[in-house]
């Protein structure tokens, strides 16, 4: 049996436009936010010491991390001051007023 690589995050109305909200899809922590009607998805954990993005800050697509100011683009995981670190991505869906998390092949 093949499993879907699809998995249930969260349901469409919990997660609210211009903000972000952890999920646990098979145990891992995903930032989810919604910006202008779209989904993104990012691992909630900063790259620089492994503190989690969603006890941050949100302004427009830009996650500020608590822990030590370092910035990401939730739009594609970029950080702010050099393009040579990156947050791993996840696709996402939504069907039946749901979102979905692609966790097969993430960036």
């Amino acid at each position: 049996m093949i499993s879907d690589p699809w998995v249930f995050a969260i349901s469409y109305e919990e997660l609210i436009e211009g903000t972000f909200h952890p999920v646990y899809p098979k145990g891992l922590n995903v930032l989810l936010a919604k910006l202008d009607d779209q989904i993104y998805a990012v691992i909630n954990k900063c790259a620089h010491m492994a503190c989690t993005l969603s006890s941050g800050t949100l302004n427009g697509s830009i996650v500020t991390c608590a822990c030590h100011d370092w910035r990401y683009d939730l739009k594609d995981g970029s950080f702010i001051d050099t393009a040579e670190i990156r947050l791993r991505t996840f696709n996402t869906k939504k069907e039946d007023d749901n979102i979905y998390i692609l966790l097969e092949g993430a960036s």
